[in-house]
């Protein structure tokens, strides 16, 4: 994913018709717009909120929403919001803030949100970003506790909608905190979100090679034989406690033949970041995590392996110090 300015001409076209009743568009824009929108009133809008500083931008998919690397066949908006920034505080404000919803309950609004505070504090160089969001929009208000927001300041009834009396909820997330990441051993308290990683991984290798792979069951015994052992851990990337990215490492000696030298490796047998989380660093962090590892165990290198039609992946590697040293050929028919 990637952000972009809007684009009257070819972006309201398609987000006009993402909020489709009048209480959620209320939840949206504070009744700052008629409902139904207008292009008129939509133009309208962004004459007025412009001239207070705000910028509105869009979200968009990139190679790395895709699967097999391939580029998207057009930039038609994921998401929507716009920006501020207060040079008296030095905090930008998003507002604004919505997403298509097909693509809702699949990490959008959190990848955007991501992007959206990354490029205030790289480029606004913004101390702070806060929004609002009403207390009758629960579901919004966890999405933005999952991307590290909280909750600053609340204000009792201050919109009204019918005979609905709304409370606003202002919540900041500061520079310091903003992706503050530790890497750490897994716990068995991150399970869960292990098995959505892997089932990831897994819809990943079916797609890339249904001759081998398919959907499996990673079992509390699974996790408890690395937890045990003393050649192999899971290494995960925990933001706010969550578990968003993990690599399982794993120390192999070197077959004993005359014709290799007697060296060690660690082995990546799996890397996946959530997809949501994807092009924030937290990938490179865990491989060098692993290289660190390796150093710990006194190995001589660090290896894994690429699916062929991985460009992004191999393109990754290579980022961070891999390179091809050998290619595995195999053929499918032995008549």
């Amino acid at each position: 994913m990637k952000l972009r300015a809007f684009n009257i001409d070819t972006d309201f076209v398609i987000m006009k018709n993402w909020i489709t009743d009048e209480r959620t568009h209320m939840m949206w824009c504070a009744g700052q717009l008629p409902f139904p929108m207008t292009r008129p009133a939509f133009e309208d809008f962004l004459a007025r909120i412009s001239a207070n500083g705000d910028r509105p931008y869009v979200a968009i998919p990139d190679d790395s929403d895709c699967p097999y690397g391939t580029v998207t066949s057009d930039e038609k908006p994921l998401g929507f919001f716009a920006r501020s920034l207060n040079t008296e505080t030095n905090e930008s404000m998003l507002k604004f803030i919505v997403v298509d919803p097909e693509a809702r309950g699949k990490g959008v609004a959190r990848k955007m949100l991501r992007l959206a505070i990354a490029d205030a504090f790289e480029n606004d160089h913004a101390d702070a970003v806060h929004l609002n969001v009403f207390s009758t929009n629960p579901r919004a208000r966890k999405c933005y506790e999952k991307v590290g927001f909280t909750e600053r300041e609340t204000t009792a009834g201050p919109f009204t909608y019918k005979d609905e009396s709304w409370g606003r909820h202002n919540m900041v997330i500061r520079r310091d905190d903003f992706q503050k990441m530790t890497i750490r051993k897994a716990l068995c308290s991150d399970l869960p979100a292990l098995r959505d990683l892997y089932l990831a991984l897994e819809e990943d290798g079916v797609r890339y090679q249904p001759e081998h792979f398919v959907i499996g069951e990673r079992t509390d015994e699974f996790f408890q034989s690395i937890f045990d052992s003393d050649t192999q851990d899971i290494l995960v990337a925990d933001i706010g406690g969550e578990a968003v990215g993990f690599v399982h490492v794993m120390i192999i000696p070197q077959k004993k033949v005359s014709c290799l030298k007697p060296q060690s490796v660690v082995y990546m047998q799996d890397l996946c970041v959530r997809q949501d989380m994807r092009n924030g660093g937290i990938g490179s962090k865990l491989v060098r995590a692993a290289k660190d590892y390796g150093k710990e165990k006194g190995v001589d290198f660090i290896r894994t392996q690429v699916f062929p039609g991985n460009v992004d992946g191999m393109r990754f590697y290579e980022r961070n110090g891999f390179c091809e040293m050998m290619k595995t050929i195999e053929c499918q028919r032995l008549d």
